[in-house]
C-alpha cells in the first residue's frame, strides 16, 4: 500500500506455488474491502477485474500464464471515497495540525483491509489476510479569516 495525493494504492502479488503452470482464459472476479479500524462502519469495497492486471503479469489478451514459482500482479486505486459518498479526508483529525504550506495533517489512523480474488473459472477464490495499516491525510488548510 502507498499513500500518496488523493488517493492509495494496493498492489496485490499471486504467486504460483504449484509445480505445474497455470493457464487458460481469465476472468478476475473479486473485491478489496477497507476499513477503519477504530469505527468499522467507515469502509469502502473496492471492485477487482481484468483491467487492473499489471506487471509481472503474463496476460496476453485474456490468456494468464503463470508458472511455477511465477507471479502475476494487480493493481487497484481507492481515491478516498466511501460507499456513501463522504470523503475519508473529511472525517480524519486535523484539530493538532499546524498549516504547512497551506496544508494540514491528520492524525494518523489504522486502517485494515482485505481481499478476495478469483482468477480463472476453474480454481477457488483466494483471499488475503487482513493487511493493517496507518493512513495520515492532507488536506487545504481553512482560509484564515482577514488574512
Amino acid at each position: 500500500m502507498y499513500a500518496s495525493g488523493p488517493f492509495m494504492e494496493f498492489v496485490f502479488i499471486i504467486t504460483n506455488l504449484y509445480e505445474e503452470t497455470f493457464q487458460g482464459e481469465v476472468a478476475v472476479n473479486g473485491h478489496a474491502t477497507v476499513w477503519w479500524k477504530n469505527r468499522p462502519q467507515i469502509r469502502t469495497t473496492l471492485a477487482i477485474n481484468n483491467q487492473h492486471f499489471t506487471p509481472p503479469s503474463r496476460l496476453q489478451g485474456n490468456t494468464l500464464t503463470i508458472d511455477p514459482g511465477g507471479r502475476c500482479a494487480l493493481k487497484i486505486y481507492w481515491y478516498l471515497t466511501l460507499e456513501d459518498g463522504r470523503s475519508l479526508l473529511d472525517l480524519l483529525d486535523y484539530s493538532d495540525s499546524v498549516p504547512v504550506e497551506g496544508l494540514i495533517k491528520s492524525r494518523p489512523e489504522t486502517f485494515v483491509m482485505e481481499a478476495t480474488i478469483k482468477l480463472f473459472d476453474q480454481t477457488g477464490y483466494l483471499r488475503s489476510e487482513p493487511f493493517t495499516f496507518s493512513f495520515t491525510g492532507y488536506k487545504a488548510a481553512p482560509a484564515s479569516g482577514g488574512q
